[in-house]
């Protein structure tokens, strides 16, 4: 009577509704389940192919750096709300985690010396470019991507980024290494490449040139800029001799900074004279009262000496000042 009862409860309208709730439920969620696990499966395809494609051209460019360390990739871990790719590194076969949970244990942090930090953040960054299918069309910006590396290692990053000149829209690097930017201009046809400086020329006022790197490289024990930050830093060199240099370091400066408008062999007087009748836009015209001030300050201490001009003391905090204003309205130059 129980089982009859039973049977005849369960065709009744409310009953039967939620049967078909219910049986409707466990298809949606087998339904689910069936698209989870397809996309888990291509999730772990696609991995598997940044693994084996993007992280052995990592191993690869780390190999080649001479990095002594290799990233070894796990299987992608579905633990949680988002799924994740495992990974460590591989230094003298020993995984190293790349976070110290153990403070006192090897991480990422504590084992890496900061040029191999900076050998892996290049192998990564050419690796991600050298995968992207739009690289043809994309403007590839390295700022100062030798930090930290021997002789060896700078070699190799000029040869990629000379190869990246053939293959990208465009390559711009940033250094202040001249050094390292003249490895670039003897490796790359020169009809690809331009060399330019920021600099200042005037208080708040910053302009790109055009920068002669192959006289800016050429072999020299002191240049006279570097005689005036010296002596800014340490007081060093005779201040007599350090105001007239004020004078050289100012007109090296304006003379490559618009050589259409300085001649080579143009002078303090010259450069301020052709300023004051140059367009009120030129980028140095806003340095005319500091140039002014400076060559009223240097005047008797010119490259020549000037017949009866008068001796005069030079204070060294006096002089400093003055070195001080030179610096801000050259930086940039070489």
């Amino acid at each position: 009577m129980a089982l009859l009862q039973a049977r005849r409860k369960r065709h009744e309208p409310p009953i039967v509704a939620v049967v078909a709730e219910r049986e409707k439920l466990l298809d949606d969620q087998e339904t689910l389940k069936t698209r989870k696990e397809d996309l888990r499966g291509k999730l772990t395809a696609h991995t598997n192919r940044v693994t084996s494609t993007l992280g052995s051209t990592i191993n690869a460019y780390l190999d080649r750096l001479g990095a002594g360390f290799q990233i070894d990739y796990q299987q992608p871990n579905y633990k949680g709300k988002e799924p994740a790719a495992a990974y460590s590194i591989l230094i003298n076969r020993t995984a190293v985690p790349p976070r110290a949970d153990n403070l006192a244990g090897p991480s990422f942090k504590n084992t890496l010396s900061s040029g191999d930090k900076s050998v892996l953040a290049l192998s990564l960054f050419l690796a991600t470019v050298n995968s992207d299918p739009h690289l043809a069309e994309a403007i590839v910006v390295l700022d100062d991507p030798f930090t930290s590396m021997d002789e060896f290692r700078r070699t190799f990053t000029v040869n990629e980024i000379n190869k990246l000149t053939d293959r990208s829209a465009q390559v711009i690097v940033l250094s202040h290494e001249l050094g390292f930017l003249r490895l670039l201009w003897d490796r790359i046809d020169r009809s690809k490449i331009t060399s330019c400086a920021i600099q200042t020329g005037a208080p708040g006022m910053a302009s790109l040139a055009v920068f002669d790197l192959e006289r800016a490289t050429q072999p020299r024990n002191e240049t006279e800029r570097m005689k005036m930050i010296n002596f800014i830093d340490a007081t060093e060199g005779e201040p007599g001799e350090i105001r007239a240099v004020l004078r050289k370091v100012l007109e090296h400066f304006y003379r490559n900074g618009d050589p259409e408008l300085f001649a080579p062999d143009e002078v303090l007087d010259g450069i301020i004279r052709k300023l004051e009748a140059a367009p009120a836009d030129h980028r140095y015209k806003g340095a005319l009262d500091v140039l002014k001030d400076i060559n009223f300050y240097t005047r008797n201490f010119h490259h020549a000496p000037i017949a009866g001009s008068v001796i005069e003391n030079t204070p060294v905090e006096e002089l400093k000042t003055y070195c001080r204003r030179v610096r801000e309205l050259t930086r940039g130059s070489a």
